[in-house]
């Protein structure tokens, strides 16, 4: 059996921006995981994910059709898509196997979290065949592959929690270029997309800080950051001029939080990540979307009372919040006032995997 393993990913700062080309944002891994699994098949192919039945893959002209088969597996068999399609063009023949995936980005009851579940289910399931098809591609190029596999079922996100899944660690993460990508995906091979630059598209991994310690808050409450960011765009359109502005503060404020992240300036650090709350609450509040919810509120007010800074974490309206606080003595206090809010503390830390320096 092959295995492999996908994290999932919290935003740190820069939401909504992200979305646009250019636009920079701040992510960690967490140690929470999508598994992969492969086991060699001689004559079907299936995939199982979670707690469901096995699914026959059945290709038609080397294509796993989307429409035939559950929503949930619809980002696993986009994956499987790309990366056949990019060793058809490499001339190396498509193997049978058995796919199974396992997941603990959700909870008892099985709901999730707001960790990026299908970013890392997809990052996750092309690691393993990577690995099944020995091919050692890089993290540039399982990120291109992650992305282009998204972008088919969701050309509106940021691929923020895809670079966060592959890369680990804390990362710096700008946005490519929709609209680039979109016409180049017509135009160009995947093995041609994989070897050149794409426009905007920036990712580095920063150190993480010396003296600040990270917490995490689940509201209970999912939320659809697709439905979220849609509700956003429509609104923009007739707010351009605080749009402009917002994008603005945002890429000045995400990249202020880089420098202070660089230099281990712990204090620049919280107060960029309160003024990053502070414009996505009003986003959220001139948008008339419900972004910063009560309970998301009360999370980061909790954690400022106790000299840290707090905020959503995602596209809010639900899902987690995360708090940044120097040393551990209010740890257990922050906790303790969450439960009272109903908000559950997850014991989750930040991910970066050992042999991360592959560019």
């Amino acid at each position: 059996m092959i295995t492999s393993q996908a994290p999932g990913k919290l935003f740190i700062a820069g939401e909504y921006a992200v979305v646009n080309k250019g636009y920079p944002a701040i992510l960690i891994a967490v140690d929470r995981f999508i598994k992969a699994s492969i086991i060699k098949s001689e004559d079907v192919s299936s995939i199982k994910t979670y707690n469901l039945s096995p699914v026959i893959i059945k290709r038609v002209n080397n294509h796993i059709p989307l429409s035939t088969h559950n929503k949930s597996l619809a980002y696993v068999i986009s994956s499987i898509n790309t990366f056949e399609k990019f060793l058809s063009e490499k001339k190396i023949d498509l193997r049978h196997y058995d796919l199974i995936i396992e997941s603990d980005l959700e909870s008892s009851d099985n709901v999730k979290y707001g960790l990026g579940s299908s970013a890392a289910v997809t990052v996750a399931t092309l690691k393993v065949l990577n690995k099944f098809y020995k091919l050692s591609l890089s993290k540039r190029d399982l990120f291109k592959l992650a992305l282009i596999s998204q972008f088919k079922i969701n050309d509106k996100g940021s691929g923020g929690d895809l670079a966060a899944s592959v890369y680990t660690g804390l990362i710096y993460y700008k946005s490519f270029d929709r609209g680039w990508l979109k016409t180049n995906l017509n135009n160009l091979s995947i093995s041609k997309l994989l070897e050149i630059h794409w426009p905007y598209l920036e990712i580095y991994n920063l150190k993480l800080p010396k003296d600040l310690n990270l917490i995490v808050g689940w509201t209970k409450k999912p939320a659809s950051s697709f439905d979220l960011v849609s509700q956003v765009n429509l609104a923009k359109e007739n707010n351009s001029d605080f749009y402009t502005e917002f994008l603005s503060k945002s890429r000045i404020c995400v990249n202020k939080l880089r420098f202070s992240i660089e230099k281990d300036d712990s204090i620049e650090i919280l107060n960029q990540i309160k003024i990053n709350r502070l414009l996505l609450a009003n986003l959220g509040k001139i948008f008339n979307v419900e972004i910063e919810t009560d309970q998301l509120k009360a999370l980061s007010d909790i954690v400022s009372n106790y000299g840290g800074s707090g905020k959503l974490s995602g596209a809010g309206g639900g899902d987690c919040g995360i708090g940044i606080f120097k040393g551990n003595y209010a740890k257990l206090k922050i906790i303790s006032e969450w439960q009272i809010a109903g908000i559950k503390y997850l014991d989750l830390n930040v991910y970066k995997e050992q042999n991360n320096n592959d560019k």
